[in-house]
């Protein structure tokens, strides 16, 4: 099941000289869709955490299926799961129409950022993303 569904509208900036989407784009797909779904989701508490507990990248990958194209409509699908005690994984499907046109995942961890060490997702996050 998704958590979260956003629509992209494929940008100039997002090709390459051929027209396609160049592989860096969707990044900014995925990064885009998980920033508003914090917004929606988690708005409130992340402003109450920002001194002392942040959320890094230690891992991402994508897998590109279908090429995409200038001024093509995007569906990225996302889901979020608890995956350890500070970690949490985005996975992502973007979709032209019913055409999976790529897929991949970031992972993030929960740290102390005075200390740069990981520290368990504070609670009230876990309930919210659920499992």
């Amino acid at each position: 099941m998704d958590n979260f569904i956003k629509k992209e509208t494929v940008r100039m900036y997002d090709v390459d000289a051929q027209g396609v989407v160049h592989y860096a784009s969707y990044y900014r797909f995925f990064t885009n869709t998980l920033e508003e779904y914090a917004k929606a989701n988690f708005e409130g508490l992340l402003s109450e955490m920002s001194n002392d507990t942040w959320f890094v990248t230690v891992e991402s990958k994508a897998t590109y299926h279908k090429p995409v194209r200038l001024g093509d409509t995007l569906e990225i699908h996302m889901n979020a799961k608890i995956v350890s005690k500070s970690a949490v994984r985005f996975d992502f499907r973007v979709f032209k129409g019913e055409t999976l046109t790529a897929e991949g995942y970031i992972t993030q961890v929960c740290i102390d950022p005075k200390v740069w060490k990981p520290k368990p997702i504070p609670e009230s996050l876990v309930k919210k993303i659920g499992n």
